[in-house]
């Protein structure tokens, strides 16, 4: 099992409500035992809790992630497309949605104070 994470804010910090549904693209097999097979069919569902944060732990595979969240405050429906993740091991679900790429090679790492001064390379 994989645990995803994830929080559900608006840009002013306020939490969502609702839940996360994560749909296999499969039947999932979580193993067998002589002639007995255990197999999961079926959704997970990830409800966030009051703060806009959810946790899961999602067997290793395919899933479609179908959003279902509104704002709190307002009941604004929050408009998330579905989307395809593979879940191989724990991860935040953004992760899972964007990977975070790999920097080039050759690129130069340099933060805020070194932009400020002038990289000197």
């Amino acid at each position: 099992m994989a645990k995803i994470t994830a929080r559900f804010s608006t840009p002013g910090g306020k939490p969502y409500r609702g839940r996360v549904v994560f749909s296999p693209l499969a039947d999932v097999v979580l193993g067998a035992r002589g002639d007995r097979v255990n197999i999961l069919v079926g959704d997970f569902e990830a409800p966030l809790d009051s703060t806009g944060y959810f946790s899961i732990d999602l067997p290793p595979g395919q899933y479609t992630a179908r959003f279902k969240i509104d704002n709190a405050d307002s009941g604004q429906v929050g408009k998330i497309r579905d989307v395809l993740i593979t879940v191989k091991s724990d991860s935040t679900l953004a992760d899972l949605i964007a990977p975070p790429a790999a920097p080039p090679a050759g690129a130069l790492r340099v933060n805020e104070r070194d932009l400020a001064n002038g990289v000197i390379v």
